[in-house]
């Protein structure tokens, strides 16, 4: 798909197209949202946009089923993308739709998107990480600063999550490295701001190159094991009445 057309019927699409603000690929709005990533998993675990590399690095033979809108890709094995120009360690929004084969109880980790400090530290996956994963009941976000053993994380419950179902997963955050009292974090679920910490010095140092989707970063076999659909990279933070009124839109069935 190129780029005009990939531009043009996002534009269409505008809010309902699950969290895409209506102006690509330029800033939208007064907040100066970008978009940096979108992929839909329409037949494809390639980003339909990206402003880096948008192919995938994983599993060249993914599995898909039917999506919230369109198709959605069973991850139960590797998603990657590569992080340059796709990611803002500073300030962004991660936003997808999950279809959990497994019950919100299920003790077991199961993740939606990871990134590992680089990889030439001793502990990277410990320090400079991002981390959004459910299990034993909740939905955590967490990123782990440049200094080993101080992550900042905030979760929400999901017990009453259960297998088949869609549901809505966002978080964001601001002010990293920014200095003392800037950092900030929000986690959304099902369109309704459930979490978020503010007012702290969140320091973050040299991320790995690649962004893991579904599946930790690490050698452990902890996919999302889930269905994944409208994977959305923004920098910068959408406000909060957006995300709802766009999750809102989805799930009314409302036609584009």
């Amino acid at each position: 798909m190129d780029t005009q057309h990939v531009r043009m019927s996002l534009t269409v699409c505008g809010l309902a197209c699950s969290l895409l603000l209506p102006m690509l690929p330029g800033p939208a709005g007064a907040q100066g949202n970008d978009l940096l990533l979108y992929s839909p998993f329409d037949g494809s675990n390639g980003a339909a946009f990206s402003r880096g590399e948008g192919s995938n690095l994983g599993d060249r033979g993914p599995q898909f089923s039917e999506g919230i809108r369109g198709q959605a890709i069973s991850l139960q094995s590797d998603c990657i993308y590569a992080l340059r120009d796709n990611f803002d360690p500073q300030s962004g929004t991660v936003a997808l739709w999950v279809r959990p084969h497994w019950e919100g109880n299920d003790p077991a980790g199961h993740y939606l998107f990871c990134i590992y400090g680089r990889r030439d530290l001793e502990h990277s996956w410990s320090v400079n990480r991002w981390s959004v994963y459910c299990g034993g009941g909740q939905c955590t976000f967490a990123i782990f600063s440049e200094t080993e053993g101080q992550t900042f994380s905030i979760n929400a419950p999901i017990g009453g999550w259960k297998a088949g179902e869609w549901h809505h997963v966002a978080v964001e955050w601001a002010g990293v490295n920014g200095g003392a009292g800037a950092g900030r974090m929000s986690l959304f679920l099902d369109g309704k701001q459930v979490a978020t910490l503010k007012d702290r010095d969140i320091r973050v140092g040299p991320t790995d190159e690649a962004i893991g989707i579904g599946r930790d970063q690490d050698g452990s076999p902890d996919y999302a094991e889930a269905d994944l659909d409208d994977l959305f990279i923004y920098r910068g933070e959408l406000a909060v009445e957006d995300i709802a009124a766009c999750v809102a839109q989805i799930t009314s069935g409302t036609a584009y």
